[in-house]
């Protein structure tokens, strides 16, 4: 499943260090196993440039809402091409199922991916010494600049 080694390999670049930094491990055999529950369960939407995986954010319904179990942009193309493809992907699928919130986890240690997420519009919601829950009413999403257009 080449997908899967993609996102993999991606998470692995990206997350060991914030991971780490919150106390917890990044195993590849675990990430590779919750990877493929969240394939099974959600959907998943990518950029590649080739067969190159530049982005991909996976969602999973839930009661109410649907949880953005990853978002992730490989450091060399943290750009706005790349960033404006993945979320009118994303609004699509949004549209798609009607759905009116979306849900985040993240380590207090990812300050990027902090300020990413409050760059969408999503705010703090539940804490713990951990991390925090991040709440996106998707009316506010559709506001957001990259999504001019659609």
């Amino acid at each position: 499943m080449a997908a899967l080694d993609d996102y993999l390999a991606l998470d692995l670049l990206t997350l060991r260090a914030h991971t780490e930094a919150a106390g917890d491990q990044l195993d590849p055999a675990e990430q590779a196993a919750r990877l493929r529950e969240a394939l099974a369960l959600g959907e998943v939407v990518e950029v590649r440039q080739g067969a190159l995986l530049q982005a991909y954010s996976m969602l999973r319904p839930q009661d109410g809402y649907w949880l953005v179990t990853a978002f992730n942009t490989h450091p060399a193309h943290r750009n706005g091409g790349v960033l404006r493809a993945l979320l009118q992907q994303l609004w699509l699928r949004v549209q798609a199922h009607g759905i009116q919130e979306l849900r985040s986890h993240v380590y207090h240690s990812n300050t990027r991916s902090l300020a990413f997420h409050r760059k969408l519009g999503f705010v703090p919601g539940r804490q713990n010494a951990r991390g925090v829950e991040l709440i996106l009413p998707v009316a506010r999403l559709r506001e957001h600049a990259l999504l001019t257009g659609l």
